[in-house]
Order: structure tokens, then sequence, then C-alpha cells
């Protein structure tokens, strides 16, 4: 909505009136090709570190893949990463409430 409108002008403005350096492929918050499983490993890092940090046990996480697909899409990778944290997060900690932290 509008949060993002006024997020991906200050970006823009950033980049085209102060110059700042971007790679080729991002448009402000757009990124022009994003790969899944790139977002999908830094938010099981951080979801397995927020549930170090909260329960003091970090949880084995795997993420299946095919190895040869290299699809990529327009995406906005922060939003991406948020949406996939926080059903991680849930995840792991309803397995923690349900099984102990013995099982993670």
């Amino acid at each position: 909505g509008i949060r993002f409108l006024l997020e991906q002008q200050l970006v823009l403005h950033d980049q085209i009136i102060d110059g700042a350096v971007m790679p080729a492929d991002v448009f402000g918050l757009l990124s022009l090709n994003v790969k899944a499983r790139d977002i999908a490993d830094i938010a099981v890092a951080k979801a397995c570190r927020n549930c170090k940090a909260s329960v003091g046990v970090k949880p084995e996480v795997e993420v299946y893949s095919d190895p040869d697909n290299n699809t990529t899409f327009v995406q906005i990778p922060s939003h991406m990463e948020f949406i996939l944290l926080q059903l991680l997060q849930n995840a792991i900690q309803n397995h923690v409430e349900r099984y102990g932290t013995d099982a993670v």
C-alpha cells in the first residue's frame, strides 16, 4: 500500500538523486533476480538464531530444493524474507512447545 510506495520513492530518490550505488538488478525495493532458495537460507539462519536466543537451542532446519533450478523472479526480497521468517519462527516455536527442547 502507501507504505510500500513511500519506501520505494525514498530508495529511488537515494539511487537517482544522491547517486547511491545499487546492483544493476535492483530497482528501488524491487529485485529483478530473486532466487527463492537464497531468501529461504537467510530466513532459516535468522529463525535458528532467534530460537537459540529465546530458548537456548538451535534447531536443525533443512531446506530442500532442486540444485539445478536457477529460476529467478521479480520480488521484494525484504518482504519475502519477513514472511518466511515469521512462518519459520512460528513453526519452530510450536515444535518446541509441543515436543520440548530435546526434540529440536
